[in-house]
């Protein structure tokens, strides 16, 4: 491995550690109201995964939310 490339992955590395240590000192503020009651929003994918994760934090938030994905029982 040459020196530059050797350098290139410490720097990276030295990134993704500081990119680590924000994400955890933001995830510890606690909820933030994002003034999203009453708002309507429609969520595609709202299914499963991230639009199921998205449609969640926007009822939590107070938000009308209509979602739809490929899949009818999995909506039900």
């Amino acid at each position: 491995m040459s020196r530059s490339t050797a350098k290139s992955l410490l720097r990276n590395r030295a990134m993704l550690f500081a990119i680590r240590q924000r994400r955890c000192r933001h995830a510890s503020i606690g909820p933030v109201d994002l003034g999203l009651a009453e708002q309507s929003f429609l969520v595609t994918g709202g299914s499963s995964g991230i639009g199921l994760a998205t449609a969640r934090a926007l009822l939590d938030e107070g938000a009308w939310v209509t979602i739809c994905g490929r899949s009818t029982e999995r909506l039900a």
